[in-house]
């Protein structure tokens, strides 16, 4: 059949009484949180109103303070890790009328930084990210309170339910909507010795720092819509007198993790939904303290510098709790109830171009992801991961269904490799996307099909 190309067709497509707004949505129960203080608020989202999910924006002002010298090295100034409040946050969550839409994934900032590594480009890091929530770590001469740093910050991309599909989402269909958020420790924030250049490692038996955030004068926006001319809600009660229901997919995450004594390590978990998305697995570094680190890492429970990001021409730090390596690892093997995946035993370096295929950016000319080196992607953002749906769209479910039974995920190493943390003791962690469907019936009736 003879057609021809959009480029040469004259044409428009009129929406007809559209109107788009913004609101600003308060916190329920209160406005800051902090490290010392109140660890979680919850915001409620319009009852009635057509929103787009994915511009939902929290706003606040970051403030961290450091330690003085007590006689043994210099001062500890806290820094305003990377990512700025999506750093500390242990917990995001999504509920309906009582209904949680999602795992409660802790810590949160984990899951935040994998997809971020493996889906954002540098580019979009360097401007967008850079100027709305600290891609970057700033040394100790940024400062603005004393022996610590404040700024403003807008945090406008969360990973969950607000990437549901339609992106336009009609909050009529279900019971109110909020949305919940926890903090954790402010273990996370970098720090810097005042004697010493950002990055440096402390002096020797300098006193434990004990660094202090705060998240003040947080409030929301959403932008909303409306469409007078009676369509939409035409189209939408017809659906709903049709097939008695309409379906919402969204993403939701499980993270699993222990202790492992070595890079030969194994990790088994036991996952049960419709559509399992991707797998991926990963290492934090569990050994070293600050007065005698191991090969020089410290552990990602302990307040420290930050780790440099080795041969990067995008980011120059990372965080120690965000930071993902694969010392001492040879190759690696995911498999889903005993099926290996892929079906051989891929090393560490192979592991980027299963990432690079599973964003099918392997024949696009524009496209590109945060990592920069061979180095950059073995010792601050290895990780193994997966594809194991059709392709991105999040409409066709299309990964596999593990709905009748529990599968059992595995993420298993074998040690040997190259490394400076080969024999380090740490944190294996397991991470499995999938997509849910939220299911709204007639009078605000809602149920989540896994």
């Amino acid at each position: 059949m003879e057609q021809l190309p959009a480029s040469l067709l004259y044409y428009t497509s009129q929406l007809q009484n559209f109107v788009r707004n913004t609101v600003k949505l308060n916190t329920l129960n209160t406005q800051s949180l902090s490290s010392n203080g109140a660890t979680q608020l919850r915001v409620a989202l319009p009852v009635n109103a057509v929103a787009s999910m994915k511009s939902l924006s929290l706003f606040c002002d970051m403030t961290t303070v450091g330690t003085a010298n007590n006689g043994t090295g210099g001062d500890m100034h806290a820094l305003i890790p990377r990512n700025g409040p999506i750093a500390v946050m242990d917990r995001v969550t999504v509920s309906a009328g009582g209904i949680a839409l999602d795992n409660g994934v802790t810590p949160y900032h984990v899951v935040y930084a994998v997809r971020q590594n493996l889906l954002t480009g540098s580019q979009k890091e360097m401007s967008d990210n850079r100027v709305l929530q600290q891609a970057t770590i700033e040394g100790k001469d940024v400062n603005t309170v004393a022996l610590g740093q404040k700024k403003s910050f807008i945090i406008n991309n969360f990973a969950g339910f607000s990437e549901c599909h339609p992106e336009y989402l009609d909050l009529s269909l279900l019971p109110q909507v909020f949305v919940t958020i926890q903090v954790g420790s402010a273990s996370v924030c970098p720090i810097q010795e005042s004697t010493k250049a950002l990055g440096a490692a402390l002096t020797v038996g300098a006193v434990a720092p004990a660094p202090q955030y705060s998240l003040d004068n947080i409030h929301f926006s959403l932008d909303v819509c409306q469409i007078g001319s009676g369509m939409y809600s035409a189209l939408t009660e017809r659906v709903l007198a049709e097939r008695g229901s309409v379906d919402i997919p969204y993403p939701q995450f499980n993270l699993f993790r222990q202790d492992a004594s070595s890079a030969g390590a194994s990790i088994r978990a036991s996952v049960s939904c419709m559509s399992l998305d991707r797998v991926t697995g990963f290492f934090r570094n569990t050994q070293g303290t600050k007065a005698s680190p191991a090969n020089g890492l410290i552990s990602y429970q302990n307040a420290q510098p930050p780790i440099a990001c080795a041969d990067s021409t995008s980011i120059a730090w990372q965080n120690a709790s965000d930071n993902f390596f694969s010392d001492g690892v040879s190759d690696y093997q995911l498999t889903i109830n005993n099926s290996p995946i892929p079906t051989y035993r891929p090393t560490p370096l192979q592991a980027f171009n299963f990432a690079v295929c599973a964003d099918d950016r392997t024949y696009s000319r524009s496209r590109g992801g945060m990592v920069s080196s061979q180095d950059m992607w073995l010792k601050n953002m290895w990780c193994a991961h997966h594809r194991l749906c059709f392709d991105n769209e999040i409409t066709r479910i299309s990964g596999v269904n593990v709905s009748s039974v529990n599968a059992q995920v595995s993420f298993q190493t074998n040690g040997g490799g190259a490394g400076a943390a080969a024999d380090n003791t740490r944190e294996i962690l397991l991470m499995t996307e999938q997509t849910s469907i939220l299911r709204c019936g007639s009078g605000r009736s809602c149920a989540v099909v896994a």
